[in-house]
């Protein structure tokens, strides 16, 4: 059956002008298996031009393992673990040079732990840990060059802490006090 003669009405999946739910494989800009209008099995979604955009595994439907995401050019954009629809486990994104881009880890779909991200040289630019999906913790940032370029200091996702700022050379330039989001500039 051809994804173009599918319909979903409450999150079942019909054939056009019919109203048992759709058995069998479907094939077009996605391809898979439905059973009962449900997306079962592994899944893959196309680009127009028919290069891969994301391929995955359905468990009633809902994404579950590892998915993979494709930039138009066929390369690697993104792997993602997913369990019952949510993002749970190793999260990486990629420059579309292969090179990491971000990454990170998932738990019941909000991002926790220390989280990096890289220039698409593989410089690293910034660390920035979450608790909950919310920033916790110390956050760093970098220059082009590897020295730090901003440490800033966050309680639930709101400035709580010190914020400093470093030159391109590493010398502390400004430094603030920060209390549930209002900073106050500490004086050099």
């Amino acid at each position: 059956m051809n994804w173009d003669d599918i319909i979903q009405k409450n999150k079942i999946f019909y054939k056009k002008n019919e109203t048992t739910p759709f058995n069998g494989k479907v094939f077009g800009s996605k391809s898979g298996i439905m059973k009962y209008g449900i997306k079962s099995g592994i899944w893959e979604n196309f680009y127009k031009t028919n290069i891969t955009e994301s391929i995955g595994l359905y468990v009633d439907g809902k994404k579950n393992e590892i998915w993979k995401y494709f930039y138009q050019t066929g390369n690697l954009q993104s792997k993602i673990y997913y369990l019952n629809n949510l993002r749970n486990g190793l999260a990486e994104f990629f420059w579309d040079n292969g090179l990491i881009q971000t990454q990170g880890y998932y738990s019941d779909g909000k991002r926790i732990g220390k989280w990096k991200s890289y220039d698409n040289v593989g410089s690293l630019k910034s660390i920035i840990n979450y608790k909950s999906g919310l920033r916790d913790g110390v956050s760093e940032s970098f220059w082009e060059n590897g020295k730090i370029k901003v440490r800033s200091s966050y309680v639930n996702g709101i400035l709580h802490g010190r914020w400093d700022s470093y030159d391109k050379n590493g010398n502390l330039h400004s430094s603030s006090i920060c209390n549930e989001g209002t900073c106050k500039k500490m004086s050099n």
